[in-house]
């Protein structure tokens, strides 16, 4: 099984940086015969490397490029069997099963402490993942 794993913002202090490292670090390990495919835009802290774990890095962009071009394209490319999106959004355009976890809710609680078009992006994608 081949599993891309959008690891977008590992280099990023607090909640998501932490819960990145975490699946990072446990999930590979809890399927050894499996292939993990971290898709990130910075490179993969060193504690999290193993052997079945394998760093995509893709450039740097605003999110929407990110999850919907540039990780889409690449789970495609790899043929992942499966897509574990990670930042409250599903990419569009993959054709393989897909978990999508909802880190938060601070895009409704504290929009303010977001740029527009952040909280614009991650609100609407929040809504119609969700549905």
């Amino acid at each position: 099984m081949k599993v891309a794993i959008l690891a977008r913002g590992i280099d990023r202090p607090g909640g998501v940086g932490r819960l990145l490292s975490g699946y990072l670090g446990g999930i590979p390990a809890a399927a050894p015969d499996w292939t993990f495919y971290a898709l990130t835009d910075a490179p993969l802290p060193p504690a999290l490397k193993a052997e079945n774990l394998i760093e995509v890095r893709l450039p740097k962009t605003h999110p929407a490029i990110f999850d919907h071009v540039l990780a889409s394209k690449a789970a495609r490319r790899l043929e992942a069997d499966a897509f574990i999106a990670t930042k409250n959004t599903l990419p569009f355009g993959l054709t393989c099963r897909t978990i999508c976890v909802y880190l938060d809710l601070a895009y409704f609680a504290f929009p303010r402490a977001y740029p527009f078009l952040d909280r614009f992006y991650m609100r609407a994608m929040f809504r119609r993942r969700a549905r």
